[in-house]
């Protein structure tokens, strides 16, 4: 397997049992090509996650226009988490970001192992 699929897939596994791990009900969506990845439903607060996994620990992404776009239209439920050295469970991190309450720009970002 090609070393950017095994970054994805790690981090991709990393962020749902995050949210797994704090009660949410998670579901993958990627292959849909929504905008985001993951969609996790706890109580009445419903996410919608855009997963990006890097094998180091430099915290980049960049978004399609897509993937801008449902930033901008889900507002608050929309997250970005941004998985560094996703290869290694004893240095990963997950970053999350979201929209900020101005509109204008996404901010975060709260890091969690």
């Amino acid at each position: 397997m090609e070393l950017r699929q095994k970054v994805e897939r790690e981090a991709q596994r990393a962020v749902e049992e995050w949210y797994r791990g704090r009660g949410y009900a998670v579901q993958y969506l990627a292959h849909l090509n929504l905008g985001w990845d993951v969609h996790a439903h706890l109580a009445d607060v419903e996410l919608r996650i855009e997963v990006e996994g890097r094998s180091g620990p430099i915290i980049s992404a960049e978004l399609t226009p897509n993937e801008y776009r449902r930033v901008r239209e889900q507002d608050l439920t929309y997250r970005i988490c941004i998985v560094t050295d996703a290869l290694d469970p004893g240095e990963r991190k997950i970053h999350h970001f979201q929209l900020a309450p101005d509109d204008e720009v996404i901010e975060g970002a709260r890091v969690y192992v």
